[in-house]
């Protein structure tokens, strides 16, 4: 019965270090600096707003994107769509 409860639990010691071993390559792979694997980051996140932010909604559209969107428009109706 101890072999069959040590062999369990070496099993499931095993997965979980897979586990866990998987999360930190995942993580290594797509964090960027300065962020850490199980602790949670210090103080609170902010944003610089810059000019950019102001700009919600781009200016009417000029003749050159009128005339791409039409071009646009009459290659898609050439190839069976709308």
């Amino acid at each position: 019965m101890l072999n069959y409860l040590v062999c369990v639990f070496s099993g499931v010691l095993i997965s979980f270090s897979g586990i866990l071993l998987g999360a930190w390559l995942v993580f290594k792979s797509k964090a960027r600096p300065g962020e850490t694997f199980l602790k949670e980051p210090k103080g609170e996140v902010f944003t610089i707003k810059d000019d950019l932010d102001e700009i919600a909604d781009f200016p009417e559209e000029s003749e050159d994107e009128k005339r791409v969107l039409k071009r646009t428009e009459e290659f898609l109706k050439k190839l069976g769509g709308e």
